[in-house]
């Protein structure tokens, strides 16, 4: 197998006296797609966070291609330039148009050539069926296209890893058919991909591997069949229990 993207080592954190994350123990292989599943505050997103430095652990270990980021002297921006991160509410910015909103991170942070950053840009709006939008404002568009763009504008960066954040948690029933699509071609090409959802037939359909976050924890970690279709924990049957 080949070295890991990510590994974490007895990783917890906590807000203040509260715990939220505790003893976390994982490796994150290239061309895997993880999804991640559990109630809220269980501790998925704040779990995501930690692997892009929105949050850093309270206590263990955090490498990425084995250097540990979360230690003095590790670039934070570095970081980000490898790990892209797609959120739950798009985080465009509005004063500037879909083409400029995916170009500004490969210009300002990867300090790429701006004629090939657009088009890199122009490549992947168009991948997610967005080309026609390029001069378009964030305001002008809807939820779910505006969730395309976040995705084009993560795949521009050329990331090691594409993080999710409940990317469809944001979006009206009818919205949310277009983003999985999306998503489901990204993970058909082999791209390493961990994904906070609550899409349970998506994760059964795109995943490699299912982890099942309660209180904190990883109590399960297996194939789609293993966790959705034969474990027997019991917090993870009723958990399944919703979206039956």
């Amino acid at each position: 197998m080949t070295l890991p993207l990510f590994t974490l080592e007895s990783v917890s954190k906590s807000f203040g006296k509260v715990p939220v994350l505790h003893d976390i123990n994982l490796s994150f292989h290239p061309g895997q797609v993880t999804c991640i599943i559990g109630a809220s505050g269980s501790g998925k997103s704040t779990l995501l966070r930690l692997l892009n430095l929105l949050e850093y652990p309270t206590s263990g270990i955090i490498r990425f291609h084995d250097a540990i980021i979360h230690q003095k002297g590790y670039s934070v921006t570095t970081l980000r330039s490898k790990v892209a991160m797609v959120f739950q509410n798009f985080h465009l910015f509005p004063h500037l148009n879909v083409l400029q909103n995916c170009m500004l991170g490969p210009l300002h942070v990867q300090k790429r050539p701006r004629d090939e950053v657009e088009q890199t840009s122009r490549m992947y709006l168009e991948r997610v069926g967005m080309k026609a939008f390029i001069q378009a404002s964030p305001n002008s568009l809807s939820g779910g296209q505006e969730q395309r763009v976040a995705i084009a504008r993560a795949l521009t960066m050329q990331a090691d890893v594409l993080l999710f954040d409940e990317p469809t948690s944001a979006l009206d029933p009818e919205l949310v058919g277009e983003v999985l699509d999306v998503m489901k071609s990204l993970a058909n090409e082999g791209r390493t991909m961990i994904i906070v959802t609550h899409e349970m037939a998506f994760a059964r359909d795109v995943a490699d591997r299912i982890l099942f976050l309660d209180q904190g924890q990883v109590v399960v970690d297996g194939t789609p069949q293993e966790v959705l279709q034969t474990s027997t924990f019991p917090r993870l049957q009723e958990f399944l229990k919703r979206y039956r």
